[in-house]
């Protein structure tokens, strides 16, 4: 029994020994496995970072490389750029001073400095100063001389957006103060009185009375002053309406200056000069009847006050008088003639309206404008001045009249001949090339009227029954024509003063001229023979 126990205890003892071997064994084993494999990755593990810290090394080797080369490359840029700039300007100092030394020093030659001068410059030595603003420059005898460069004018550049920008400054403008501008008032009221008083002789009042033009000025500012004081003290309505007069009449007259002030002008001097005339009669005549009303104000006075204002009145009307300021039954004018006012006058009444055509020099548009039509006498002449197969000139109405001057009038614009009466050698003038109103102004209105007076005498010579003399006198000539509407005329005809017909009719005048020289030298030989044989029969 004790046997057994034993051999079962030393069995036991003996598996567990085995057991114990064989696990040292395979912990050795896997111990060793396991040393290996790390040491493996381990190696993997060292060469990749080595390999990568090689490259590392490497590429940063290279950066630092490249960054240096640029670096240097900039450096080398921007020093060869100061250099220049600075060694320009260097040279210019140098120079300057040169120039000074050359002017103290008379013993000195010019030559000498040059050379001089020249041979410094080839072997200055020029870098950059620790200041970006500063160059050193190391002349040949070893001295070091620092030049500021930000106070020359050539350097003062800001710099914005990564550039050099050159600094433009605007000149300064003087400020005006307040004081100053006061000071200035007077002056620009005087000279603002001279202006109107200079329009108003010019337009207005053309008399040679010394200061008549600051003289009515006056007038308008005595209006405002009475009726301030009428508003004031005595009656508001009557004071209101002398100050309405007053101010009236400074607006007309910076209407009449508005040209001359700067400002736009709404309307021409000369037509606003026509009503600039009504109303300074009603302001002088306002005036009148408040000085009158301040002198005289009490009741018991109103008839001595009457009185006066009625002999003002007259003595007025004999003013006017005796300087012929009264309008005449006759009209006269430089814009538009008596006879052509009487013949629309009466073409008006003696036609149906619209059934009418009036060709004439603008001046009828207006004044017959609901009643008839009107042909620009410019338009009718320009249609045929070159005559060409397609050419006509119609004019849809059943009756047109023609309205000619025979002694065109200057129309404000007078030249060196005026007054002359139309003239062949006026028609052969070629037409005037203008705007607006100048073709029938000055010398421009007797070449129309000349053009047109002969292409009417050629289209009477065609229809002598059918064109007509309506109206006539020593100023004035209105044809007339009546047309069939189903068949109208076509006034485009040569009339020898066409553009083509210029060098031909030419001819023609110079050979009319001395016809009528001749015939006027026959008729002064004649008149002194007859003179000469009354004398000997006595």
């Amino acid at each position: 029994m004790r046997r057994k126990q034993l051999f079962a205890v030393l069995m036991a003892g003996s598996m567990a020994a085995s057991l114990a071997a064989c696990g040292k064994t395979d912990t050795k084993k896997t111990t060793a496995a396991t040393e290996k494999k790390t040491e493996a990755a381990t190696e993997k593990k060292t060469e990749a970072a080595t390999e990568k810290k090689t490259e590392v090394a490497t590429t940063e080797a290279k950066t630092e490389k490249a960054t240096e080369k640029e670096t240097e490359a900039a450096t080398e840029k921007e020093t060869e750029a100061a250099t220049e700039a600075k060694t320009e300007e260097a040279s210019s100092e140098e120079a300057t001073e040169a120039e000074s030394e050359e002017a103290s020093s008379e013993e000195a030659s010019s030559e000498e400095e040059t050379e001089a001068e020249t041979d410094e410059a080839e072997t200055l030595e020029v870098s950059t100063g620790d200041d970006k603003n500063t160059v050193r420059v190391v002349k040949p005898d070893g001295t070091v001389m620092e030049i500021d460069v930000s106070d020359l004018p050539s350097a003062q550049e800001n710099e914005s957006d990564g550039q050099m920008q050159t600094e433009t400054t605007a000149p300064a403008v003087p400020k005006v103060s307040f004081g100053e501008k006061i000071r200035k008032i007077p002056g620009k009221v005087k000279n603002a009185l001279a202006a109107m008083s200079n329009r108003i002789l010019e337009f207005v009042i053309k008399l040679d009375v010394k200061n008549i033009g600051y003289m009515i000025l006056a007038s308008f500012a005595l209006l405002l002053l009475l009726g301030f004081i009428f508003c004031v003290f005595r009656q508001p309505g009557y004071g209101a309406m002398l100050m309405s007069m007053g101010f009236c009449m400074w607006i007309v007259t910076i209407l009449l200056c508005a040209g001359v002030f700067g400002l736009p002008p709404l309307m021409d001097g000369a037509r606003c000069s026509i009503y600039y005339v009504y109303l300074l009669s009603a302001a002088l005549t306002a005036l009148a009847d408040g000085l009158l009303y301040m002198v005289l104000p009490l009741r018991k006075l109103r008839l001595v006050r009457n009185a006066v204002s009625l002999a003002v009145a007259a003595a007025v009307l004999m003013g006017m008088f005796q300087n012929h300021m009264i309008k005449q039954s006759d009209f006269s004018s430089g814009f538009v003639m008596n006879g052509a006012i009487t013949c629309l006058s009466n073409i008006i009444h003696e036609n149906e309206d619209k059934t009418w055509m009036i060709v004439s020099a603008n001046d009828e548009t207006q004044m017959g404008l609901d009643h008839g039509w009107h042909y620009e006498t410019i338009t009718f002449l320009r249609g045929m001045e070159t005559l060409e197969k397609n050419t006509k000139v119609i004019i849809p109405t059943k009756t047109v009249y023609f309205f000619i001057e025979k002694i065109p009038g200057d129309y404000a614009v007078s030249y060196a001949k005026s007054g002359q009466s139309i003239s062949r050698k006026g028609a052969s003038r070629s037409l005037p090339n203008v705007g607006g109103i100048g073709m029938y102004q000055g010398e421009g209105r007797w070449i129309v009227m000349s053009r047109m007076y002969y292409w009417a005498q050629a289209f009477m010579e065609l229809y002598p029954n059918e064109m007509k003399v309506y109206y006539e006198d020593n100023k004035f000539i209105c044809y007339k024509i009546e047309q069939n509407m189903y068949h109208q005329y076509d006034f485009a005809i040569d009339y020898r003063y066409n553009q083509n017909k210029m060098q031909d009719e030419t001819a023609e005048d110079t050979q009319d001229e001395t016809q009528q020289q001749s015939e006027a030298t026959n008729e002064t030989q004649q008149q002194s023979d007859a003179s000469g044989k009354q004398e000997a029969g006595k």
